[in-house]
């Protein structure tokens, strides 16, 4: 079975200085200050002609990166580092991230940091957009 790449949206923004980027992910999600996240315009949907499931999308356009300031349970705070003409909805991917990454719900405070593990399919943000 194929894994689905984690991904996020921007969920509102506020064209203050700086541009703030609201971002549906939190700790929760293994959000954490610091990372940086590529942004791209989703592609059109794509569904299946016999029963209407949307099975994938067209390719995504990449817009920018953005990183993370601030983390919230279930939101984050990002600024753009490039691109311009972000848009609500628009996707957030993980970027190189090179520290540990899990979902708060499982991390204890024994937990010892690991190799990065980017959330995966089977751990989306509960709040996430396909």
């Amino acid at each position: 079975m194929d894994v689905i790449p984690w991904e996020g949206r921007i969920a509102d923004i506020d064209n203050g200085t700086p541009l703030t980027l609201y971002l549906n992910a939190g700790s929760q999600s293994g959000m954490q200050q610091g990372m940086q996240l590529a942004i791209v315009r989703p592609g059109r949907p794509i569904k299946d002609p016999d029963t209407a499931t949307i099975i994938g999308r067209t390719n995504d356009t990449h817009v920018g990166k953005c990183e993370i300031k601030q983390c919230m349970e279930k939101l984050s705070l990002a600024e753009p580092i490039e691109g311009e003409g972000l848009q609500i909805g628009d996707c957030v991917h993980l970027l190189n991230w090179t520290g540990p990454v899990q979902p708060a719900s499982t991390a204890t405070a024994t937990d010892a940091p690991t190799a990065p593990v980017p959330p995966t399919a089977t751990t989306p943000p509960a709040n996430a957009q396909p």
